[in-house]
């Protein structure tokens, strides 16, 4: 608990931005293409002007209260309009603060920006107001789904939270920069005009499946839902894309990111001096969040599974390119290594696999590791109409520690099969996460790792981040649902 004697980060950011005197107004802002959106701007008021002068909104500081320091460690970072608060001051003034503490990961509001059916909602005058006074600096803020866009100039020189009031948020010091989901908005025909999407409810696999399907020929590779709009990525060039790629979805805006090479995050063997992970011996007493390799690549255990047709048989997941080079689970090394269990089954283009278990003294349960705090309880898989936009969820594997991440993108994506006169394309459900602001991507290794929320549900595994734009591409489970698999000690 914070000390009352000395006032917080937070309270001091709020009493030096009170003291300076401000007005704010608001207005209407748009485009051809995007629904109007609210907008705030803020002028600095003059000794002589008494309009708004009144300090009847800000008599009394409204302090954020942060939740409890957690125990925790982290090493790696991890819609159809855009409504914002804007401060119209061309040279913002820099507060200058006698310390340089980090902000929390997240800021806890006294209000909230996410509603009890986990729909997002904008910022009043009011609450854009109080967000704006936590950073100096700042300019402007928009809410375009998945987050909240904060305009900060300069940025600041912390750690900086990946959330606020609830919901993510991103940091930039560019008025144009909408993210890394924000997209490209596209002029061609609409697509699927008749369609009517309700707000925040993801459409079921098989409708965004037939769109995708639509839309294959226009050189389309995957479909994400973001909320409030549709999110294309596309092989083709910008100026292509914007012509000819459809303005709207049935009746949701629509836009478009360019296809970028993946990163897989599977970690090939390195020299001992050079490890600084967990390859702890934990046999025979093993769970999520474990290291495990084929003796040529690094990667980490996923769930334990056990399926109603074969009670006996006993099962946990890892990720399928990790294994090429041998079928067998080795952990937690091959230099001190137990054979753990072979590859026995395989779900193509998702890259997870099904390891079974070979050796009687082995046991997993179904908890990993959750920071210094201990282990966090899973308790089973949820599919991808589970995961709302903006959820927050975990991962802890034995190279990166506990991460937190915000689910911005619900995708399918169309992947060309091996065998085109059967099946010419597999249709993957994944989740787009993004683990941080200004922090480096998820470092080799954590391939494999499942992705929790704070019920333990488990949503996603950890695949690849998608250039070098912080997003992460994480396979969601339905595959293993969809066959009756099931989460549980084994």
């Amino acid at each position: 608990m914070f000390s009352p004697s000395k006032p917080t980060f937070v309270e001091q950011l709020l009493q030096a931005s009170l003291d300076s005197k401000t007005r704010y107004s608001t207005g209407l802002i748009g485009s051809d293409t995007m629904q109007t959106a609210h907008e705030i701007t803020a002028e600095t008021e003059t000794e002589n002007d008494d309009v708004h002068n009144s300090s009847s909104s800000h008599d009394g500081k409204v302090i954020p209260q942060f939740p409890p320091k957690r125990s925790s460690y982290l090493l790696f970072s991890s819609g159809t309009f855009a409504n914002s608060v804007q401060n119209s001051r061309d040279s913002p003034v820099t507060v200058e603060l006698p310390f340089t503490e980090n902000y929390p990961r997240k800021i806890v509001m006294p209000f909230s920006l996410l509603n009890k059916d986990k729909s997002q909602r904008s910022p009043s005058l009011d609450e854009g107001i109080q967000i704006m006074k936590l950073f100096p600096g700042c300019v402007h803020v928009k809410h375009l789904p998945p987050y909240l866009i904060l305009v900060v100039k300069p940025m600041p020189n912390t750690r900086l939270p990946n959330a606020v009031a609830d919901i993510p948020c991103y940091i930039t010091e560019s008025e144009t920069d909408l993210g890394p989901v924000g997209g490209i908005n596209c002029h061609g025909p609409p697509c699927q005009g008749g369609m009517k999407f309700e707000l925040w409810r993801l459409p079921r696999h098989e409708v965004r499946r037939s769109i995708l399907q639509e839309l294959l020929p226009l050189g389309v590779r995957s479909l994400g839902w973001v909320g409030t709009r549709w999110l294309m990525v596309a092989d083709m060039p910008e100026e292509s894309a914007v012509r000819v790629l459809p303005r709207k979805i049935g009746n949701m805006i629509a836009s478009f990111l360019p296809h970028k090479r993946h990163h897989d995050r599977s970690l090939r063997l390195l020299s001992p001096s050079t490890d600084t992970y967990d390859n702890s011996d934990y046999y025979p007493a093993l769970h999520a969040g474990m290291m495990v390799t084929d003796t040529n690549v690094f990667t980490t255990t996923g769930v334990p599974l056990v399926h109603p047709s074969s009670p006996t048989a006993r099962f946990f997941t890892v990720p399928e390119h990790g294994f090429l080079n041998l079928p067998r689970v080795i952990h937690p090394s091959p230099i001190v290594g137990h054979v753990v269990g072979q590859i026995w089954k395989i779900f193509p283009h998702t890259d997870i696999a099904l390891a079974k278990i070979t050796d009687p003294n082995v046991t997993l349960s179904a908890e990993t590791f959750a920071g210094a705090q201990g282990t966090t309880k899973l308790t089973r898989l949820a599919d991808q109409t589970e995961t709302h936009i903006g959820q927050e969820l975990f991962m802890d594997s034995p190279f990166t520690g506990l991460g937190e991440g915000y689910m911005y993108v619900s995708d399918i994506a169309a992947i060309p099969t091996d065998e085109p006169a059967v099946q010419p394309r597999a249709y993957i459900a994944s989740l787009w996460v993004n683990f941080g602001n200004q922090l480096p991507d998820p470092v080799d290794g954590c391939c494999g790792s499942p992705l929790w929320d704070c019920d333990g549900k488990v949503h996603a595994f950890f695949r690849y981040y998608r250039d070098e734009s912080g997003i992460s591409y994480c396979p969601a489970p339905d595959p293993l649902i969809n066959e009756g698999y099931e989460l549980r000690d084994c």
